[in-house]
């Protein structure tokens, strides 16, 4: 039965981290369009390939 709780804790930390990551890489392409419509000053070629590299 612990080996069950176990598993199931497991599950749970990975959807937990999975869902956050997810997140976090949400924001990371939402400054491409702020960088895209003006919104942030900064050059678009080399943060898309940086968020891309971390993809």
């Amino acid at each position: 039965n612990e080996t069950r709780l176990f598993a199931d804790a497991l599950a749970d930390t990975f959807y937990s981290v999975g869902f956050m990551m997810s997140l976090c890489q949400l924001l990371s392409i939402l400054e491409l369009f702020h960088i895209a419509d003006g919104i942030e000053k900064a050059r678009l070629l080399p943060r898309f390939i940086q968020v891309m590299e971390k993809n």
